[in-house]
């Protein structure tokens, strides 16, 4: 059944008969288109956030570890780190806090499971396992979790 939108709101504005069912039917698609775009504003807000909502227990801001390291680790990521998403937003809610689940959160979750030792073999390639520029990627990343480590610790201290 076609409706000429058009017509019938004219017709229905010149009658004034709102207890028309064509009526409904249009108020119905008016509801729902808003509700789409309403949906659609608040992807475009998630999207394209800044990296200065990401707060680990709202008070430090780890902007000096996400910054610039993307590119590093996203490249170094095997499709087995992509399977297990829906497990590290689980995880994410326990350790890490943000406004609105952030995708800046997930990366910097997906960081730091890199650098345990669950996935110090993705690094290193079969053929070689003294690869040198292998080796200073995992003491890099290394270290920027053993501060990360740090923070939790002093930030552990301060709330007891």
């Amino acid at each position: 059944m076609k409706l000429n939108y058009k017509k019938e709101i004219k017709y229905i504005f010149k009658k004034k008969n709102f207890k028309n069912k064509k009526f409904n039917q249009l108020l119905l698609v008016y509801y729902s288109i808003k509700k789409i775009l309403k949906l659609i504003r608040y992807n475009k807000y998630n999207i394209y956030k800044t990296k200065n909502n990401l707060l680990i227990n709202k008070f430090i801001y780890f902007n000096f570890i996400t910054n610039g390291l993307d590119l590093k680790y996203d490249s170094q990521l095997k499709q087995n780190l992509y399977d297990n998403v829906y497990i590290s937003n689980y995880l994410i809610k326990k350790t890490l806090t943000s406004k609105l689940d952030n995708l800046d959160v997930i990366k910097l979750h997906k960081f730091f499971k890199l650098i345990e030792n669950k996935y110090t073999n993705d690094f290193v390639s079969e053929n070689s396992y003294l690869d040198y520029f292998n080796f200073i990627n995992l003491i890099y990343f290394n270290f920027i979790y053993n501060i990360y480590n740090t923070y939790k610790f002093i930030l552990i201290n301060k709330i007891n």
